[in-house]
C-alpha cells in the first residue's frame, strides 16, 4: 500500500479554495490515487477516473482542460503528469528509492515523455544520465543530486554510492 500525506493547508490553498467540489475532489484524487508513481507521471484511463470522481465524461474533460490551462496537471492519451509533484512530496534519498524512481521513469513510453517534455515544454521533475551511472535531480526548493556508480571506469564491478556536496547553481538545467 502506498501512502500520500496531505498537508492540512490543502483546504485553505488559494487555488483549491476557488475550485468547485468536483474540481477539488478530482484534483485530490489525481494527486493521491493508487496509480500515482514516485516520478509524478502515470497511466490512468478516464474509465478508471469516472467511477471514483462520480462525474460524467464531459465534465471530466472540462476539468482536465482547466487543470492544464492552470498548469496543475497535464494529460496525454491515458497518461497524467502531475506538475510540481516533488514540491509536495519528499522521498528518502536512498539508492533503492533512486533505482525505483528511475525504473518508473524508464517504463514511460517515449512518445509520452516527448509529448510532456517537448510538446508541452514541461521540464522533467527529475533527470537521468544515460547508461548505468545516473543522476537524479529533484527540482524543488532544495535540489538533491544522487550519483550512483554501478561499475568502475575499468568496467569491473565494485563501484559504490558516493556522497558529495554539490552547489545547485553549478548543475546545468538540461540534466
Amino acid at each position: 500500500m502506498k501512502h500520500r500525506y496531505l498537508n492540512t493547508n490543502y483546504w485553505n490553498d488559494s487555488y483549491i479554495s476557488h475550485l468547485d467540489n468536483d474540481e477539488r475532489n478530482l484534483f485530490l484524487f489525481l494527486f493521491s490515487n493508487s496509480y500515482v508513481t514516485k516520478c509524478g507521471i502515470y497511466e490512468l484511463p478516464d474509465k478508471y477516473i469516472l467511477p471514483y470522481s462520480n462525474i460524467d465524461l464531459p465534465k471530466l474533460q472540462e476539468i482536465k482542460k482547466k487543470f492544464e490551462s492552470d498548469r496543475k496537471y497535464f494529460f496525454f492519451k491515458d497518461w497524467i503528469y502531475v506538475n510540481n509533484f516533488y514540491k509536495h512530496n519528499s522521498f528518502s534519498p536512498t539508492i533503492h528509492i533512486a533505482q525505483s524512481v528511475k525504473k518508473e521513469f524508464d517504463a514511460i513510453p517515449i512518445d509520452i515523455k516527448k509529448h510532456f517534455f517537448a510538446d508541452f515544454k514541461l521540464k522533467p521533475m527529475l533527470s537521468f544520465n544515460k547508461g548505468k551511472d545516473f543522476i537524479i535531480k529533484w527540482k524543488k526548493d532544495m535540489v538533491m543530486v544522487m550519483v550512483m556508480v554501478i561499475e568502475s571506469p575499468s568496467g569491473q564491478g565494485g563501484g559504490h554510492p558516493m556522497n558529495e556536496d554539490v552547489d545547485p547553481d553549478s548543475i546545468p538545467d538540461d540534466l
